[in-house]
């Protein structure tokens, strides 16, 4: 199994985050995260989330581990900036990149809930002619990038899997509906004993091809998530399982944290 072809999977695997009004005023948080193929560590990712009551920034980092050196050594980067408004996070500017086999790197700008500009490289071109569904036109209104939407406020346990999410992952814009809360014990340094497993149903809505097998397989699955909150009522992922047509893959945090 090619682990380029999985590294595009490791964007998909995070946009599993909802959206929702995002903290006001300061704070930071923090997750470090290993991927997981075929029950082998094969990626380590670390994200942190900055916010004031103006402007938010998420920095991100992903290096291989385990058997992930063998198969072209991904490094990437990613980069949000973006304003903090009464109806949440609202991402200004978009940057990801990963090294290794098969290169990619995006950047994408938004005006307001528009995405303006999109640009990837390979260029975001395909040969699959009319399967081909084209990021374009009104479908480029109404949705954030994923890491904007990872983090989010939730009074109650229950209140973070009430909704459908509607996200980018640098090329693709998809939705994810969320439901069947259920609490779940949690051993993850940082993490309160208990948190929040949400079922979710993906759906590709623009910049994909229908050709594609494995998200028509992926469509017709159920992806488990489970959600903590380190401090206040802001909710981070801490695990997630997603059956992908070749192997299951698997996302945990060995530690989380959070700051006011």
């Amino acid at each position: 199994m090619a682990i380029s072809a999985k590294g595009r999977l490791f964007t998909l695997i995070l946009s599993v985050a909802p959206l929702m009004a995002q903290p006001a005023g300061a704070v930071s948080l923090g997750a470090d995260y290993v991927f997981s193929v075929f029950g082998l560590p094969a990626m380590k990712i670390e994200i942190d989330w900055k916010g004031n009551d103006q402007r938010y920034t998420v920095d991100g980092k992903l290096r291989p581990a385990g058997v992930g050196r063998i198969f072209g050594a991904i490094r990437g980067k990613l980069s949000v900036d973006g304003r903090v408004t009464p109806e949440g996070w609202k991402p200004d500017d978009f940057a990801m990149k990963y090294e290794g086999k098969d290169p990619w790197r995006g950047t994408a700008k938004w005006s307001g809930d528009t995405l303006t500009e999109l640009k990837t490289k390979p260029e975001n071109k395909r040969k699959d002619g009319d399967a081909w569904v084209p990021l374009d036109g009104a479908a480029r209104a109404g949705f954030v990038d994923m890491f904007t939407g990872l983090v989010i406020e939730a009074d109650t346990a229950r209140a973070v899997c009430d909704r459908t999410l509607d996200l980018f992952d640098g090329e693709m814009r998809l939705t994810l509906a969320l439901s069947a809360p259920k609490p779940v014990p949690v051993a993850i340094k940082g993490a309160p004993e208990r948190g929040i497993e949400c079922k979710a149903r993906f759906t590709p809505i623009a910049g994909y091809s229908t050709n594609s097998s494995s998200r028509r397989h992926l469509a017709r699955q159920t992806i488990e998530i489970v959600w903590a909150n380190p401090v206040g009522l802001y909710w981070v992922p801490v695990s997630a399982v997603i059956p992908h047509k070749d192997a299951t893959l698997r996302i945990r945090a060995s530690e989380i944290y959070g700051r006011p």
